[in-house]
Protein backbone atom coordinates (compact mmCIF):
# COMPACT_ATOMS: atom_id res chain seq x y z
CA UNK A 1 0.00 0.00 0.00
CA UNK A 2 3.24 2.01 -0.28
CA UNK A 3 1.38 4.13 -3.39
CA UNK A 4 -0.58 5.83 -0.66
CA UNK A 5 1.40 5.81 2.51
CA UNK A 6 2.14 7.51 4.79
CA UNK A 7 -0.27 9.76 4.89
CA UNK A 8 -1.07 12.27 7.58
CA UNK A 9 -4.35 13.77 8.65
CA UNK A 10 -5.87 15.18 11.59
CA UNK A 11 -3.40 14.53 13.81
CA UNK A 12 -2.80 11.09 12.83
CA UNK A 13 -0.18 8.80 11.08
CA UNK A 14 -1.27 6.38 8.88
CA UNK A 15 1.73 4.08 7.15
CA UNK A 16 2.24 0.44 6.15
CA UNK A 17 2.45 -2.22 8.77
CA UNK A 18 6.11 -3.12 9.85
CA UNK A 19 6.89 -6.76 11.85
CA UNK A 20 7.92 -4.50 14.74
CA UNK A 21 3.94 -3.16 15.09
CA UNK A 22 2.59 -7.12 15.76
CA UNK A 23 2.83 -6.83 19.51
CA UNK A 24 0.78 -3.41 19.81
CA UNK A 25 -1.50 -4.48 16.89
CA UNK A 26 -2.59 -7.34 18.87
CA UNK A 27 -2.72 -4.76 21.85
CA UNK A 28 -5.49 -2.75 19.33
CA UNK A 29 -7.18 -6.41 18.37
CA UNK A 30 -7.79 -7.23 22.37
CA UNK A 31 -8.62 -3.94 23.46
CA UNK A 32 -11.43 -3.41 21.10
CA UNK A 33 -12.46 -6.79 21.46
CA UNK A 34 -13.21 -6.60 25.27
CA UNK A 35 -15.13 -3.21 24.59
CA UNK A 36 -17.76 -5.49 22.71
CA UNK A 37 -17.55 -9.21 24.35
CA UNK A 38 -15.35 -10.82 21.53
CA UNK A 39 -14.98 -14.24 22.46
CA UNK A 40 -11.45 -14.96 21.01
CA UNK A 41 -8.51 -12.91 22.26
CA UNK A 42 -5.42 -12.64 19.83
CA UNK A 43 -2.15 -13.46 20.47
CA UNK A 44 1.22 -13.05 19.09
CA UNK A 45 1.49 -16.37 17.46
CA UNK A 46 -1.93 -16.63 16.25
CA UNK A 47 -1.88 -13.43 14.40
CA UNK A 48 1.53 -13.54 13.37
CA UNK A 49 0.16 -17.22 11.88
CA UNK A 50 -2.78 -15.07 9.92
CA UNK A 51 -0.24 -12.27 8.66
CA UNK A 52 1.97 -15.11 7.04
CA UNK A 53 -0.85 -16.83 5.01
CA UNK A 54 0.43 -17.44 1.43
CA UNK A 55 -2.04 -14.94 0.19
CA UNK A 56 -0.49 -12.36 2.18
CA UNK A 57 1.90 -10.10 2.31
CA UNK A 58 1.27 -8.04 5.48
CA UNK A 59 4.05 -5.18 4.88
CA UNK A 60 2.56 -4.74 1.41
CA UNK A 61 -1.37 -5.30 2.64
CA UNK A 62 -1.86 -3.81 5.97
CA UNK A 63 -1.84 -0.55 7.40
CA UNK A 64 -1.68 0.97 10.93
CA UNK A 65 -2.31 4.17 12.41
CA UNK A 66 -0.61 5.94 15.02
CA UNK A 67 -1.93 9.29 17.23
CA UNK A 68 0.72 11.96 17.78
CA UNK A 69 2.73 10.23 20.33
CA UNK A 70 3.78 7.34 18.09
CA UNK A 71 1.41 4.86 19.48
CA UNK A 72 -0.16 2.60 17.33
CA UNK A 73 -3.97 2.90 17.45
CA UNK A 74 -5.39 1.28 14.10
CA UNK A 75 -4.84 -1.54 12.06
CA UNK A 76 -6.05 -2.44 8.92
CA UNK A 77 -5.77 -5.86 7.19
CA UNK A 78 -6.63 -6.71 3.79
CA UNK A 79 -6.58 -10.21 1.10
CA UNK A 80 -6.61 -10.45 -2.57
CA UNK A 81 -6.77 -13.45 -4.20
CA UNK A 82 -6.34 -12.57 -8.18
CA UNK A 83 -7.42 -16.18 -9.15
CA UNK A 84 -10.90 -15.46 -7.38
CA UNK A 85 -11.54 -12.12 -7.82
CA UNK A 86 -12.42 -11.77 -4.42
CA UNK A 87 -10.68 -9.77 -1.29
CA UNK A 88 -11.04 -9.63 2.19
CA UNK A 89 -10.73 -6.79 4.79
CA UNK A 90 -10.64 -6.49 8.50
CA UNK A 91 -10.24 -3.01 10.73
CA UNK A 92 -9.84 -2.56 14.87
CA UNK A 93 -9.80 0.45 16.33
CA UNK A 94 -9.27 1.80 20.04
CA UNK A 95 -12.64 2.73 21.20
CA UNK A 96 -11.54 5.89 22.05
CA UNK A 97 -10.74 6.57 18.91
CA UNK A 98 -14.05 5.85 17.20
CA UNK A 99 -16.03 8.98 15.77
CA UNK A 100 -12.99 10.23 14.01
CA UNK A 101 -12.90 9.21 10.54
CA UNK A 102 -10.67 6.43 10.83
CA UNK A 103 -12.97 3.72 9.62
CA UNK A 104 -13.72 5.36 6.84
CA UNK A 105 -9.96 6.66 5.95
CA UNK A 106 -9.16 2.88 6.35
CA UNK A 107 -12.18 1.48 3.95
CA UNK A 108 -10.80 3.99 1.62
CA UNK A 109 -7.13 2.60 1.98
CA UNK A 110 -8.02 -0.79 1.43
CA UNK A 111 -10.51 -0.56 -1.59
CA UNK A 112 -7.85 1.63 -3.62
CA UNK A 113 -5.14 -0.78 -2.85
CA UNK A 114 -6.85 -4.11 -3.78
CA UNK A 115 -8.66 -2.24 -6.99
CA UNK A 116 -4.93 -1.24 -7.78
CA UNK A 117 -3.83 -4.93 -7.64
CA UNK A 118 -7.01 -6.33 -9.44
CA UNK A 119 -6.25 -4.30 -12.47
CA UNK A 120 -2.34 -4.94 -12.32
CA UNK A 121 -2.82 -8.77 -11.28
CA UNK A 122 -6.15 -10.12 -13.35
CA UNK A 123 -7.82 -9.36 -17.04
CA UNK A 124 -10.12 -7.37 -15.07
CA UNK A 125 -13.29 -9.82 -16.33
CA UNK A 126 -14.56 -11.10 -12.70
CA UNK A 127 -16.24 -8.69 -10.78
CA UNK A 128 -13.91 -7.55 -7.91
CA UNK A 129 -15.59 -8.35 -4.32
CA UNK A 130 -14.93 -7.07 -0.89
CA UNK A 131 -15.82 -8.66 2.22
CA UNK A 132 -15.76 -7.04 5.37
CA UNK A 133 -16.48 -8.27 9.07
CA UNK A 134 -17.46 -7.11 12.01
CA UNK A 135 -20.07 -8.06 15.31
CA UNK A 136 -23.28 -6.44 15.38
CA UNK A 137 -22.68 -4.51 18.54
CA UNK A 138 -19.86 -2.31 17.07
CA UNK A 139 -22.27 0.17 15.99
CA UNK A 140 -19.48 2.89 14.20
CA UNK A 141 -18.20 -0.28 12.07
CA UNK A 142 -21.87 -1.83 11.02
CA UNK A 143 -22.97 2.35 10.14
CA UNK A 144 -19.75 3.13 8.71
CA UNK A 145 -19.42 0.21 6.49
CA UNK A 146 -23.20 0.81 5.18
CA UNK A 147 -22.42 4.38 4.51
CA UNK A 148 -19.21 3.21 2.05
CA UNK A 149 -21.84 0.56 0.14
CA UNK A 150 -21.34 -2.18 1.73
CA UNK A 151 -24.64 -4.49 2.57
CA UNK A 152 -24.89 -6.98 5.52
CA UNK A 153 -25.14 -10.51 3.63
CA UNK A 154 -24.11 -13.54 6.05
CA UNK A 155 -24.11 -13.95 9.89
CA UNK A 156 -22.00 -16.31 11.55
CA UNK A 157 -22.33 -17.55 15.30
CA UNK A 158 -19.93 -19.34 17.81
CA UNK A 159 -21.50 -21.69 19.41
CA UNK A 160 -20.10 -23.71 22.66
CA UNK A 161 -21.70 -26.35 24.77
CA UNK A 162 -20.74 -27.49 28.54
CA UNK A 163 -20.11 -31.19 28.98
CA UNK A 164 -21.37 -31.54 32.53
CA UNK A 165 -22.20 -34.83 31.98
CA UNK A 166 -20.09 -38.17 30.22
CA UNK A 167 -20.59 -38.42 26.56
CA UNK A 168 -21.31 -41.51 25.20
CA UNK A 169 -21.47 -40.85 21.13
CA UNK A 170 -23.18 -43.16 18.81
CA UNK A 171 -21.71 -45.78 16.56
CA UNK A 172 -20.67 -45.07 12.70
CA UNK A 173 -22.95 -46.39 10.33
CA UNK A 174 -21.97 -50.31 9.41
CA UNK A 175 -18.92 -50.64 7.76
CA UNK A 176 -17.18 -47.29 9.16
CA UNK A 177 -15.08 -46.55 11.80
CA UNK A 178 -13.02 -43.91 13.70
CA UNK A 179 -9.39 -44.12 13.27
CA UNK A 180 -6.40 -42.61 15.07
CA UNK A 181 -4.91 -39.69 12.87
CA UNK A 182 -1.51 -40.09 11.31
CA UNK A 183 -0.44 -36.79 9.60
CA UNK A 184 2.60 -38.38 7.42
CA UNK A 185 0.33 -40.91 6.44
CA UNK A 186 -3.47 -38.90 6.18
CA UNK A 187 -3.00 -35.13 6.16
CA UNK A 188 -3.12 -34.88 2.10
CA UNK A 189 -6.42 -37.35 2.45
CA UNK A 190 -7.69 -34.93 5.37
CA UNK A 191 -7.17 -31.48 3.09
CA UNK A 192 -9.34 -33.34 0.00
CA UNK A 193 -12.00 -34.55 1.84
CA UNK A 194 -12.08 -30.97 3.82
CA UNK A 195 -11.93 -29.53 0.71
CA UNK A 196 -15.04 -31.85 -1.04
CA UNK A 197 -17.21 -31.43 1.97
CA UNK A 198 -17.09 -27.80 1.83
CA UNK A 199 -17.41 -27.05 -2.06
CA UNK A 200 -21.61 -25.99 -1.65
CA UNK A 201 -20.81 -23.43 1.35
CA UNK A 202 -20.83 -19.55 1.43
CA UNK A 203 -17.73 -18.07 -0.48
CA UNK A 204 -15.92 -21.39 -0.79
CA UNK A 205 -13.41 -21.08 -3.71
CA UNK A 206 -11.13 -23.81 -2.36
CA UNK A 207 -7.01 -23.73 -0.93
CA UNK A 208 -4.01 -24.85 -2.43
CA UNK A 209 -2.65 -28.04 0.05
CA UNK A 210 0.18 -24.86 1.67
CA UNK A 211 -2.61 -22.97 2.65
CA UNK A 212 -4.55 -25.54 4.19
CA UNK A 213 -1.39 -27.34 5.67
CA UNK A 214 -0.60 -23.30 7.16
CA UNK A 215 -3.53 -23.63 8.63
CA UNK A 216 -4.30 -26.81 10.56
CA UNK A 217 -0.86 -28.24 10.35
CA UNK A 218 1.61 -25.26 11.05
CA UNK A 219 -0.74 -23.87 13.73
CA UNK A 220 -0.27 -23.18 17.72
CA UNK A 221 -1.78 -25.65 19.58
CA UNK A 222 -2.61 -28.03 17.01
CA UNK A 223 -3.04 -31.37 18.53
CA UNK A 224 -3.85 -34.29 15.94
CA UNK A 225 -4.60 -36.88 18.49
CA UNK A 226 -7.77 -34.87 19.20
CA UNK A 227 -8.39 -34.79 15.84
CA UNK A 228 -11.53 -37.22 14.05
CA UNK A 229 -11.55 -38.95 11.04
CA UNK A 230 -14.41 -41.33 9.84
CA UNK A 231 -13.25 -44.16 7.32
CA UNK A 232 -15.53 -46.71 5.32
CA UNK A 233 -12.74 -49.05 3.88
CA UNK A 234 -10.53 -46.65 1.99
CA UNK A 235 -12.49 -43.51 1.56
CA UNK A 236 -12.06 -40.78 4.32
CA UNK A 237 -16.37 -40.20 4.95
CA UNK A 238 -15.80 -37.25 6.70
CA UNK A 239 -13.50 -35.26 9.60
CA UNK A 240 -13.03 -33.23 12.33
CA UNK A 241 -9.91 -30.78 13.03
CA UNK A 242 -9.56 -30.37 16.84
CA UNK A 243 -7.68 -28.43 19.07
CA UNK A 244 -7.06 -27.08 22.81
CA UNK A 245 -8.07 -23.41 23.16
CA UNK A 246 -5.03 -22.82 24.26
CA UNK A 247 -3.75 -20.98 27.46
CA UNK A 248 -6.16 -17.60 27.18
CA UNK A 249 -8.94 -20.22 27.79
CA UNK A 250 -7.48 -23.92 29.36
CA UNK A 251 -10.66 -25.30 30.22
CA UNK A 252 -12.00 -24.77 26.12
CA UNK A 253 -11.83 -27.12 23.05
CA UNK A 254 -11.95 -25.86 19.84
CA UNK A 255 -13.49 -27.70 16.90
CA UNK A 256 -12.24 -25.63 13.83
CA UNK A 257 -13.35 -27.33 10.83
CA UNK A 258 -16.18 -30.93 10.81
CA UNK A 259 -17.44 -31.24 7.51
CA UNK A 260 -18.30 -34.76 6.00
CA UNK A 261 -18.37 -35.40 2.25
CA UNK A 262 -21.69 -35.76 -0.08
CA UNK A 263 -21.84 -39.71 -0.42
CA UNK A 264 -22.26 -39.50 3.42
CA UNK A 265 -24.37 -37.30 4.45
CA UNK A 266 -27.81 -37.85 6.08
CA UNK A 267 -25.84 -40.93 7.84
CA UNK A 268 -25.01 -39.75 11.21
CA UNK A 269 -21.64 -39.03 10.07
CA UNK A 270 -21.73 -35.60 11.83
CA UNK A 271 -23.00 -35.89 14.50
CA UNK A 272 -20.95 -39.24 15.26
CA UNK A 273 -17.60 -37.14 14.75
CA UNK A 274 -18.95 -34.09 16.72
CA UNK A 275 -19.89 -36.31 19.81
CA UNK A 276 -16.63 -38.11 19.69
CA UNK A 277 -14.85 -34.93 19.27
CA UNK A 278 -16.97 -33.89 22.61
CA UNK A 279 -15.92 -37.22 24.40
CA UNK A 280 -12.45 -36.85 23.28
CA UNK A 281 -12.07 -33.29 24.57
CA UNK A 282 -13.93 -34.37 27.99
CA UNK A 283 -11.03 -36.78 28.59
CA UNK A 284 -8.88 -34.18 28.34
CA UNK A 285 -10.49 -32.10 31.00
CA UNK A 286 -11.73 -29.70 28.34
CA UNK A 287 -15.01 -29.59 29.50
CA UNK A 288 -16.63 -26.73 27.40
CA UNK A 289 -16.21 -27.05 23.75
CA UNK A 290 -16.88 -24.10 20.95
CA UNK A 291 -17.26 -24.07 17.47
CA UNK A 292 -17.75 -21.42 14.37
CA UNK A 293 -20.72 -22.20 12.32
CA UNK A 294 -22.45 -20.03 9.37
CA UNK A 295 -26.10 -19.48 10.10
CA UNK A 296 -27.36 -20.23 7.22
CA UNK A 297 -25.33 -23.40 6.08
CA UNK A 298 -26.90 -25.09 3.26
CA UNK A 299 -25.84 -29.06 4.75
CA UNK A 300 -27.78 -27.33 8.16
CA UNK A 301 -25.16 -27.96 10.37
CA UNK A 302 -26.55 -25.15 12.67
CA UNK A 303 -29.80 -27.84 13.55
CA UNK A 304 -27.27 -30.28 14.10
CA UNK A 305 -25.03 -28.76 16.77
CA UNK A 306 -28.31 -27.15 18.32
CA UNK A 307 -29.48 -30.87 19.05
CA UNK A 308 -26.49 -31.44 20.03
CA UNK A 309 -26.53 -29.45 23.36
CA UNK A 310 -24.78 -26.70 21.72
CA UNK A 311 -26.12 -22.90 22.14
CA UNK A 312 -24.98 -19.49 20.10
CA UNK A 313 -23.00 -17.31 22.16
CA UNK A 314 -21.39 -14.82 19.74
CA UNK A 315 -22.18 -13.73 16.21
CA UNK A 316 -19.96 -11.67 13.46
CA UNK A 317 -21.70 -10.25 10.42
CA UNK A 318 -20.40 -10.17 7.11
CA UNK A 319 -20.65 -7.06 4.83
CA UNK A 320 -19.95 -7.23 0.61
CA UNK A 321 -19.65 -4.66 -1.19
CA UNK A 322 -19.09 -5.10 -5.16
CA UNK A 323 -15.78 -2.92 -5.87
CA UNK A 324 -15.45 -3.12 -9.84
CA UNK A 325 -17.89 -4.39 -11.90
CA UNK A 326 -15.94 -6.13 -14.11
CA UNK A 327 -15.82 -6.22 -18.15
CA UNK A 328 -17.66 -9.90 -18.33
CA UNK A 329 -20.99 -8.78 -18.43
Amino acid sequence: MSEQLPLTEHGLTYRAFRWADLPDAVRVYNREGESYGEFHPATEDETRQDFTMPTVDAERDHVVVEDASGALIAISTSEFEPQYSKSSADISVLPEYYGRGIHSRLIALSEAHVLARWHAETDGVRPLIMDRYTAPQVAESVQVFRDAGYEHIRTFYQMRIDLAEPVNPPSLPPGMEMRPVDLARDAHAIYQADDEAFRDHFNFEGSTYEEWEHLFVNTPNRDETLWMAAWDGDELAGVSINRPYGPEKPEWGWISVLGVRRPWRKRGVGTALLLHSFRAFQQRGLNIVGLGVDSDSPTNALVLYERAGMRPFFERHVYRKVLHAGSGG
